[in-house]
């Protein structure tokens, strides 16, 4: 760094026994530049600068955007809470979350600053649209969730790497935790389970781009794996494009003769799920976000008209297939064959079953 220019440079080293070294900017306009920290900051595979202003109580990071020689843009890490300027940074993992973050000194009160590295460079936001049956043989949307784009501008696209999601039911003692399906289980009662990419409607349809498929679901402690193609479009995210995409289980013929036919879902999105840069193969960093868990689904209901889940099917359920009577689209309360669309099966179901009472 340069002080009194301003400036921050590096010098490559060009080799030779008495090497010779080519100066290169980094970035201007730094005013009092007094320190720097060089890492790995965005976990692209390139090294990244951080620097401090001391003139402006100001961070910056010059993100290494890659090629030969380098270009670094800058970005601003924020003003320093204090009125003295940032004389010391270093980078470590202080919060051993396996992101590097920042610790910075300023020169005169002696106070020191940790700046923990909180962002993802993609996300997973998911929504759960299971309904609480679905009959047999069924085509049934459990989730849909969108591929975010956690960059800026000018960076490779995000490509989804693996799905995992967890099946589990409710205990037989209400007062221990839910228990894992096994694999012979959920085989049992789900013969496919695979994920679209929505063609842009914002429903799921049959129609829609099937970028993975599961024929036989092997569990470890409850957990499927989906992994998607390497390299394959469907499967990835531009900067500023959020994709959507339909977690889609085909139930068995006999769903309703399994025991247990019951099971909710869990998406995995940090603990499981990967992506990585679609150019270069890198992992990349998911956002913290919660997993998502759908309400418990009844495969092959002995009492398929119960769109409400409330134990008997009257004017209520009536009322759901009704109102959404023709249209399509996952998770409608009238879509009573989980089929995505809601028509005259669906009415059929309700009125062959009215007023039962579900087993």
């Amino acid at each position: 760094v340069a002080a009194n220019a301003n400036t921050v440079q590096w010098h490559e080293n060009l080799g030779g026994d008495a090497p010779s070294w080519m100066v290169r900017p980094i970035g201007t306009g730094v005013t009092g530049a007094q320190s720097l920290a060089v890492a790995d900051l965005d976990a692209d595979g390139d090294l990244d600068v951080v620097v401090g202003a001391a003139s402006l109580d100001m961070v910056y990071v010059f993100e290494n955007l890659g090629g030969s020689p380098p270009v670094f843009e800058r970005r601003d890490v924020g003003e320093f809470p204090f009125p003295d300027f940032p004389r010391s940074i270093a980078v470590g993992d202080i919060n051993r979350d396996g992101r590097p973050d920042l610790a910075i000194a300023s020169r005169s009160d002696g106070r020191l600053i940790v700046a923990p590295n909180t962002g993802g460079q993609f996300a997973l936001p998911t929504t759960a649209v299971a309904p609480p049956t679905a009959g047999d043989g069924a085509v049934v949307s459990l989730m849909e969730f969108n591929l975010v784009h956690r960059g800026r501008s000018g960076d490779s696209s995000v490509e989804i790497a693996s799905l995992q999601f967890r099946f589990e039911r409710e205990s037989e003692n209400p007062h221990s935790p839910a228990q894992a399906y096994t694999t012979a289980e959920i085989n049992a009662i789900i013969d496919r389970l695979l994920v679209y990419r929505d063609d842009g409607s914002g429903q799921f349809e049959p129609t829609d781009f099937v970028l993975a498929s599961v024929d036989t679901l092997s569990l470890v402690d409850g957990v499927q794996t989906i992994v998607a193609p390497d390299g394959s479009p469907a499967a990835r995210a531009q900067f500023g494009a959020m994709p959507k995409f339909f977690l889609v289980a085909e139930l068995t013929a006999d769903a309703s003769s399994q025991t247990p036919r019951q099971f909710r879902v869990a998406h995995l999105t940090t603990s499981g799920s990967s992506a990585e840069d679609a150019v270069h193969d890198i992992p990349l960093r998911n956002d913290e976000l919660p997993d998502v868990v759908t309400g418990l689904l009844t495969a092959g209901s002995v009492c398929p008209g119960d769109t409400n889940g409330d134990g008997v099917v009257n004017f209520a359920d009536l009322n759901n297939v009704l109102s959404s009577y023709n249209q399509s689209g996952a998770g409608l309360p009238g879509d009573v064959n989980g089929d995505g669309q809601v028509n005259f099966t669906d009415l059929n179901i309700v009125l062959s079953s009215y007023n039962g009472v579900c087993q």
